[in-house]
């Protein structure tokens, strides 16, 4: 899972076309590594956790924030979303989806 949102960062970093439902998936695996980080053991947390901060921090430089959740305001409230606390959900690319 954090390789695969190493590889989501590249192409995003890169310009690549994002297409809405690919993205959107995307930012769903990037919401369930959250989770996976928050129950894991100790040692497998730290592991992990710095090449997912990385790769966040390196995302955000080319994501501009959107006026509200990407899967839309029903959902967000639904769900629980936060524009704090998940914010993949609360950006896009730069360029646009698809």
């Amino acid at each position: 899972m954090v390789y695969r949102w190493e590889l989501m960062t590249l192409s995003v970093a890169r310009g690549e076309t994002q297409f809405r439902d690919d993205y959107l998936n995307d930012m769903d695996g990037r919401h369930v590594l959250e989770e996976a980080l928050n129950v894991a053991p100790v040692n497998e947390r730290s592991r992990f956790a710095d090449r997912v901060r990385r790769a966040d921090d390196e995302i955000r430089r080319y994501l501009v924030a959107t006026d509200e959740c990407i899967w839309g305001a029903e959902n967000a409230k639904i769900y629980g979303y936060s524009r704090e606390r998940d914010w993949w959900y609360y950006h896009q690319p730069a360029s646009g989806l698809s």
